[in-house]
């Protein structure tokens, strides 16, 4: 939160593995301000290779409704200290909210109301990775999972991206 750019360049994870993918995009987007870069480089590629490109960085949360936290602690929903959190990590962006849950259990997340007729959406990800030399992407996609309310229910170490959708499921703009 002082300003400095920020650089995130998660290595070799496993791109099959769907939790991590959405650990990593949604712990980003704890610290994403106007300097903030993300490269995210799945096994079987590197900084060397072709350009990589995944639909983690095609999601449109709109800006942040708050501004980067000075300190992680600040955006815990428990109680926090510099490294605990009872709860869950939460940061609301202008259509959408990432939820994070650092703890070894499962825990929940109330979420704000929304207008009628719209909800909240989880965003999954899959597929990604090398572009080739006429510009064309790798197969890949973003499932939309509309939630049953305004709750978020996380596994342990997991995270949500979560985009506000209208009633025909697409994002609101």
């Amino acid at each position: 939160g002082d300003d400095k750019v920020f650089v995130a360049e998660p290595m070799r994870y496993d791109p099959a593995d769907a939790r991590l993918r959405r650990w990593l995009i949604a712990n980003f987007l704890m610290f994403r301000g106007h300097q903030a870069f993300v490269a995210f480089y799945p096994l079987g590629t590197g900084m060397v290779d072709a350009p990589v490109w995944l639909p983690e960085y095609d999601l449109d949360l709109g800006g942040p409704a708050t501004p980067v936290p000075a300190r992680i602690a600040s955006q815990c929903t428990g109680d926090a200290t510099d490294f605990t959190c009872s709860g869950t990590y939460v940061r609301h962006f202008e259509r959408g909210v990432v939820v994070v849950n650092p703890a070894e259990e499962a825990r929940s997340q109330d979420l704000p109301a929304l207008p009628d007729g719209q909800r909240y959406a989880r965003a999954d990800f899959s597929g990604g990775g090398f572009v080739d030399g006429a510009g064309q992407r790798a197969p890949q996609s973003t499932t939309l999972t509309p939630l049953d309310g305004p709750r978020v229910d996380l596994g342990p170490q997991d995270a949500a991206v979560l985009l506000v959708v209208g009633p025909d499921g697409a994002p609101v703009r």
